[in-house]
C-alpha cells in the first residue's frame, strides 16, 4: 500500500501531546522564575525604603546636634538644648522618638542601639537598626561637627 502526499502531512497525535507538555513545563519554569525575581525586587524595595528612613533619622539628629548650644547624652537619650526649646533623642524597647518640647515628632522602630561619642570638637553619632531577615545590625555612624558662628 502506498502512502499519498495527503497521508503524510500534518503531526502526530503523541507528536502534538508532547509538544503541549513541554510548553507547559517550560511556561511554568518561566512564572516561577519570574515570581521568584519578582518577590525578590520587592525584599529590596522594602529595604532600600527603610535604609532611606533610617538615613533620615541621622540626619536629623546630626541637624539637632548642630543646632544645640549643649548636649547631654545618656545609654538611651540624648537631649540637644536649643535656643528655641529642647529636642530629646530616647530609645525605649527598640523605638526611636524625637521630642521637642516634650511632644513626640517623629518615630522609629527597629533600632537596637543610640551613642553619640565627644570625639574632640566634633561629636560621633553611631545609630544601629535591626531588618528582620538580617542577622547583624546595620549601624549608621556620621561625625557631626559644630556649627561655627561669625566672630564679630
Amino acid at each position: 500500500m502506498s502512502r499519498t502526499p495527503h497521508d503524510q502531512a500534518g503531526f502526530t497525535l503523541v507528536e502534538l501531546m508532547t509538544a503541549v507538555a513541554l510548553t507547559v513545563i517550560l511556561t511554568g519554569a518561566m512564572l516561577g522564575l519570574a515570581q521568584r525575581a519578582h518577590q525578590g525586587l520587592g525584599g529590596t524595595q522594602a529595604n532600600l525604603a527603610a535604609v532611606e528612613d533610617w538615613r533620615t533619622i541621622v540626619a536629623e539628629l546630626s541637624r539637632d546636634l548642630r543646632a544645640a548650644r549643649s548636649v547631654a547624652s545618656t545609654a538611651d537619650r540624648v537631649l540637644c538644648a536649643t535656643g528655641a526649646g529642647d529636642v530629646a533623642w530616647t530609645l525605649r524597647d527598640g523605638e526611636l522618638v524625637r521630642s521637642a518640647d516634650g511632644e513626640p515628632t517623629r518615630r522609629m522602630g527597629a533600632v537596637e542601639e543610640l551613642r553619640v561619642v565627644d570625639e574632640g570638637a566634633s561629636r560621633r553619632i553611631v545609630l544601629a537598626v535591626h531588618r528582620p531577615k538580617d542577622t547583624h545590625p546595620l549601624v549608621f555612624s556620621t561625625l557631626v561637627t559644630p556649627r561655627t558662628e561669625a566672630v564679630r
